[in-house]
């Protein structure tokens, strides 16, 4: 999904069972043990960063060109598909 804004800070919410499904799907993945980047061969393509929140701390991974493999691919995925079900808000 992309987010197209004309700058600011927005929130916006999920329900609690999509929050566990995505929570469900990000520890399917292993997400907290994938590199924080990867770098496809090809050049002039998209760059995906996610960051993951959690007790203790916060995951980020870069993915430049899709290099990441299909459980990066599927969390990226997942996490896209939650945010479009968010009535995003602009403000504090």
């Amino acid at each position: 999904m992309l987010l197209r804004h004309a700058g600011g800070k927005y929130h916006g919410k999920i329900s609690g069972e999509q929050f566990e499904q995505l929570a469900k799907i990000i520890v399917g993945n292993d997400y907290f043990s994938l590199e924080d980047k990867y770098r496809a061969t090809v050049t002039d393509t998209d760059t995906v960063i996610t960051s993951v929140a959690y007790k203790g701390g916060r995951k980020v991974v870069e993915d430049f060109g899709r290099g990441g493999g299909e459980r990066l691919t599927t969390t990226e995925q997942a996490i896209d598909a939650a945010a479009e079900q968010i009535t995003w808000v602009i403000g504090g």
